[in-house]
């Protein structure tokens, strides 16, 4: 089955929220977006930097 996006909202000024049609959601940054789209535009791996 394959999840589509559904909407896209703002928490705050750095905090982006998006929904998917599989009724889950995240909280992305502006700079984690901003890193993921310059990974996928580069192809190069993308290793997530999450906190301990």
């Amino acid at each position: 089955m394959s999840v589509k996006l559904v909407n896209i909202g703002l928490i705050d000024d750095e905090t982006i929220m998006v929904e998917f049609s599989d009724q889950s959601y995240a909280a992305f940054s502006v700079t984690e977006l901003l890193i993921l789209q310059r990974a996928k535009k580069t192809s190069e791996p993308l290793e997530p930097n999450l906190p301990n």
